[in-house]
């Protein structure tokens, strides 16, 4: 009788079938601070048995700025199958952001599945006319005339 080895391989995608490595890097790109954007993560099993998924979690950097909804996914995911999960960017200060995504699992090399995940908090733009629709320049200063 023939020896058959029977294990889990990890693959994630971001966007759909589109690999990321383990070790690689996602970005959000440019959020205004008080806004928030989500990317959804495909979890595959391209192994022969069962791939336990332990935890999905962010660790190091501004992990208050990136957030895991889990909820919905398939703790063991079976050979050939996927699953699915999702992170939202919500910035709270402006500059560059980044954390890590780490996917806990039980395939033999890549038990612990890292991500960089990088955004950028903005402030928004205002524009102040006053009259006539000219523009106050950011500090600037409008002669409003004589008050009697």
């Amino acid at each position: 009788m023939p020896f058959i080895i029977v294990f889990p391989e990890i693959a994630v995608e971001q966007p759909l079938n589109s690999d990321i490595p383990d070790g690689g890097s996602q970005g959000f790109g440019s959020m205004n601070v008080g806004t928030s954007s989500s990317l959804t993560f495909v979890v595959k099993n391209t192994g022969t048995a069962p791939l336990d998924i332990s935890s999905v979690s962010v660790t190091g950097g501004n992990t208050g700025d990136f957030s895991v909804n889990s909820g919905g996914m398939i703790p063991s995911v079976p050979a050939g199958q996927s699953t699915s999960f999702s992170v939202t960017f919500s910035p709270v200060a402006t500059g560059s952001r980044s954390t890590t995504l780490q996917i806990s699992n039980n395939d033999g090399d890549e038990a612990t599945f890292d991500i960089a995940l990088t955004g950028t908090g903005t402030a928004p733009e205002i524009e102040v006319r006053q009259p006539s629709f000219s523009i106050i320049a950011d500090g600037g200063i409008k002669n409003f005339g004589t008050v009697a």
